[in-house]
């Protein structure tokens, strides 16, 4: 699945451009099915910058990101200061997961340029359940 997103006055949109290795439209984020998520971008970076994630910040590198130098650090947001709502479409159950990630800053402007994300602390899923998620 592939989705071109947009961030504009503090608000996401996702619009849907290939399903599959196939170009589609008239296909909304909701109806993808699955376990999904949305504000990987700008909302994100709300959360994570937040006071209140207590995210734990580290150094971890620098690199060049479209030919311009970056600053990368990682972070951490537990689970019980967490705001990452992770939802199963076809279930309609929902889990807040704690997360870590890298946040990749402009040396020169210091906006930040990618923030990637990994979920932490999902629910396994268990034998006698297709749906882990209460």
């Amino acid at each position: 699945m592939q989705e071109q997103l947009t961030y504009f006055d503090r608000q996401e949109s996702y619009k849907v451009t290939m399903v599959n290795n196939s170009a589609v439209t008239n296909v909304e984020h909701e109806q993808l099915g699955g376990a999904s998520s949305s504000g990987e971008f700008g909302t994100m970076l709300r959360y994570v910058f937040e006071p209140s994630s207590h995210a734990e910040f580290d150094w971890e590198r620098w690199t060049t990101l479209r030919g311009r130098l970056m600053y990368v650090f990682n972070f951490k947001v537990n689970q019980a200061f967490s705001r990452y709502l992770i939802r199963d479409g076809e279930s309609h159950r929902e889990t807040i997961a704690g997360y870590h990630g890298l946040v990749y800053a402009d040396k020169e402007t210091k906006s930040v340029m990618r923030i990637l994300l990994q979920a932490d602390s999902i629910p396994p899923i268990s034998p006698s359940s297709k749906h882990p998620w209460t």
